[in-house]
């Protein structure tokens, strides 16, 4: 080794220590209960795993199986003037191309969300049907004897298109003359959720401090290290259909692949095998799963798979995210917090997804987080515009409400000249159960025990800029929503499906008990843990 790169790798090696915080040994776990309690417990499902003898949904292989590749769209905004398969099914291996009226669907996608009751839900049909509003919808689907042969089909279909006006942006699609990404909805808006808690305007006339910010949180793709995926087929001699999917949610696709398909929902199976990961994103039920059902219906049975690339997977599957939040938190000189305004802007996408509106309403209920916030006034607007759909990923509405409270309070911090975790204490909530403003129950909680926690691992780290780095460290608190439904909350956002579970125990003559539960795991060691 040079002394060049010895003298870097050396620098490098003290300043990576720099940044270290040293944490002090683990506690001694309390001794064996007999139960597990306290004991590490290895993990049941790994030993498949990590031997790859694990079935994810490419391992799976049905006996004369074709594959399908999908025509997306490359316009955000367009109509569809026509279809021209005839190119692709001239190439070896492929054996036929549908669009949405070959397949005999009774619905569009359902989304099982309406918060306010009255909201916007326009159709959205598995395969674009007379135009497109967004980059890589779906128009058309190939389907060859080999996955290679129907990517070729696929970008052999020639589609005529006449590019419309387009809105990608939420702000701008609120704005007047904006363009209309559905035509029977006069403003882009799906629906508005507004909450205030009596007398508001009174209670924060007399603040002597009001802050005001503009906070965007960005658009994020989920990406699980395995795509989406589909294996299905149809038997016609029963009507029944098996489907394979990664999935978080097999019961939502049964359900609502009876919905679309037309297909009695006791004749259809869902398999979610080994998945991949999800981060919300196959928390789902998207088009390419009942467009998998249908084809294989209209080939006669024939089995059909659908393995997602990475280019589909940015523009199709749900992205998370994405508000423009208006903030005004008014509070007094000595730092309490008298009332918080809010308007959020919730880009949903060009189409409802599963959850849709219910993410942002949880926006709507932990934004006053962990601090004693009496008065509380929230506007969330739902507004479509010519992009990938937004739905759950990571935390669902509740990290977009932890990141605006938390920035404001540094804002404001700063605005006062206090301390910033000075002006978290005087704030937090101290007596529970607490009735929050945004009509929540927090049963329990000690903030200030664990923010003191926090700040003992960290004492004596201090920012060192000697050397043109500058570090240090961030602060912010959180509370999440736990055992969600079935509960009031559930209803209260407008989620149509009840979110029930259920089990069956099996009592044997030996006098063991098998208990079969609808749990579906991906990858939170289910198999374990039960």
């Amino acid at each position: 080794m040079s002394d060049e790169r010895r003298e870097v790798e050396d620098s490098n090696a003290e300043v990576f220590q720099a940044m270290q915080v040293q944490l002090p040994e683990p506690e001694q776990a309390p001794a064996d209960t007999g139960r597990g309690i306290g004991t590490s417990t290895l993990r049941k499902e790994d030993g498949k795993l990590v031997t790859g003898q694990a079935r994810f949904i490419d391992d799976i292989t049905l006996p004369g199986m074709h594959h399908l590749a999908f025509v997306r769209s490359p316009y955000a905004h367009a109509e569809i003037r026509g279809v021209d398969a005839a190119a692709a099914l001239e190439l070896p291996g492929v054996v036929a191309v549908f669009t949405n009226d070959d397949l005999g669907f009774e619905s569009g996608v359902p989304t099982a969300s309406n918060p306010t009751g009255d909201g916007k839900q326009p159709e959205r049909p598995p395969l674009a049907r007379g135009s497109v509003r967004m980059v890589g919808e779906p128009v058309a689907v190939v389907v060859a004897e080999t996955r290679y042969a129907a990517a070729d089909g696929a970008a052999a279909v020639e589609v005529d298109y006449e590019s419309l006006p387009s809105v990608v942006d939420v702000e701008k699609a609120v704005a007047d003359g904006a363009p209309l990404v559905h035509e029977d909805i006069e403003d882009n808006l799906s629906c508005s959720i507004r909450h205030e808690t009596d007398g508001f305007d009174a209670a924060v006339a007399g603040a002597e401090v009001v802050v005001e910010q503009r906070i965007v949180n960005q658009r994020v793709a989920p990406v699980p290290i395995e795509p989406r995926g589909v294996v299905a087929q149809f038997v016609p001699a029963s009507q029944e259909v098996t489907l394979y999917t990664s999935t978080q949610v097999p019961h939502y696709v049964r359900t609502f692949t009876a919905v679309v398909t037309g297909i009695s929902e006791a004749k259809v199976r869902v398999i979610a095998p080994e998945v991949g990961g999800g981060f919300g994103s196959k928390l789902q039920t998207y088009a390419e799963e009942f467009v998998a059902v249908a084809a294989s219906r209209a080939l006669g049975g024939t089995p059909v798979k659908w393995i997602e690339t990475r280019y589909e997977h940015m523009v199709a599957t749900v992205h998370g995210r994405d508000q423009v939040q208006y903030v005004k938190l008014y509070a007094r000189e000595d730092g309490t917090i008298v009332g918080l305004d809010l308007h959020v802007l919730a880009n949903m996408g060009a189409y409802l997804q599963l959850l849709a509106a219910s993410i942002p309403h949880l926006t709507l209920f932990m934004a006053t987080g962990l601090y004693d916030i009496q008065n509380y006034r929230c506007r969330v607007d739902c507004v479509f515009t010519n992009t990938t759909p937004v739905d759950a990923v990571r935390g669902a509405g509740r990290p977009e409400a932890t990141h605006l409270i938390e920035r404001t309070l540094d804002i404001l911090a700063r605005r006062l000249g206090v301390d910033r975790l000075e002006l978290r204490r005087k704030n937090f909530i101290k007596e529970f159960p607490y009735s929050s403003a945004s009509g929540l129950s927090y049963d329990s909680g000690d903030y200030e025990k664990t923010l003191a926690r926090a700040l003992e691992l960290t004492a004596g780290w201090e920012p060192d800029d000697g050397d043109g780095r500058r570090r240090g460290i961030g602060y912010s608190t959180w509370v999440e929503i736990c055992g969600l439904a079935p509960s009031a909350v559930t209803s209260a956002i407008g989620i149509g499906a009840p979110g029930w579970e259920s089990s069956t125990l099996r009592l044997h003559p030996t006098g063991k008990a098998t208990v079969i539960t609808g749990t579906s795991p991906h990858g939170q060691g289910h198999a374990t843990t039960w």
